[in-house]
């Protein structure tokens, strides 16, 4: 699993005196600090306001907290599990093929109409409700394209 690590030095709230005490006990742990085992570290970079973010990838999540536990006396860190942009485009195009309720598709499909179908009428709809308004054209395409994929 690959993780963002977002991370900000605290210096809020403390004096001049323990903020440079801060910086150089935070420097002492990090020139001891070595990745550890199961932990691939694919970038560490820096920001330009006394933060960063850490790109990591491990199997186990306990990996990842015992990395951001190391430096939790002097980092906020707010940690994000993230996926390769293919990988989320893929899952989230095959959770939305389920939504789609099957009948509209074949209505669509077998109605050659771009829109709502022969079949439907305002006054197919439930006693008691309002009637459908038809869509717009580049919606109705939109959507029925979309139905009609594969």
């Amino acid at each position: 699993m690959k993780y963002v690590i977002e991370y900000e030095i605290r210096t809020a709230g403390l004096t001049h005196d323990q903020n440079f005490a801060n910086q150089d006990a935070l420097l002492k742990a990090f020139g001891t600090w070595a990745p550890e085992e199961g932990l691939t570290v694919h970038a560490f970079l820096s920001t330009l306001n006394n933060g960063g973010y850490v790109f990591v990838e491990a199997e186990d999540p306990s990996i990842v907290y015992s990395f951001v536990s190391k430096f939790a006396y002097w980092n906020d860190v707010n940690v994000v599990p993230v996926v390769d942009v293919a990988d989320g485009v893929a899952s989230g195009a095959a959770s939305l093929a389920g939504l789609a309720p099957q009948w509209a598709a074949d209505r669509w499909r077998s109605s050659g109409d771009l829109g709502h179908g022969p079949n439907f009428k305002t006054s197919n709809a439930p006693a008691g409700s309002a009637a459908l308004p038809r869509q717009p054209a580049k919606r109705r395409l939109r959507v029925a394209t979309a139905l009609a994929a594969p």
